[in-house]
């Protein structure tokens, strides 16, 4: 249930579904003054909307559910249908 701030590779996934589920921030640089910007936005997210947390643990827990890990992991034995 916390929210996030990544520092991650240019290209990432995440620079767009951290945003995208409205769970914290998402950076791809290596300014720190620009991380420091991100880290106080962040805690004013964090103040102002009330909601982030309960996002935040919808999305782990749908993402990290053990029936869609199985899916995922039984999806990989599947034979492509192309």
């Amino acid at each position: 249930g916390l929210p996030v701030l990544a520092i991650v590779n240019p290209g990432n996934d995440l620079l767009r579904l951290i945003p995208e589920y409205k769970i914290g921030i998402a950076d791809d640089g290596d300014n720190l003054e620009v991380l420091g910007q991100k880290v106080l936005l962040l805690a004013q997210q964090i103040r102002e909307d009330t909601q982030i947390t309960d996002r935040c643990k919808a999305l782990a827990n749908s993402l990290f559910e053990s029936k869609t890990i199985a899916q995922q992991i039984l999806s990989t034995f599947k034979p492509n249908e192309n």
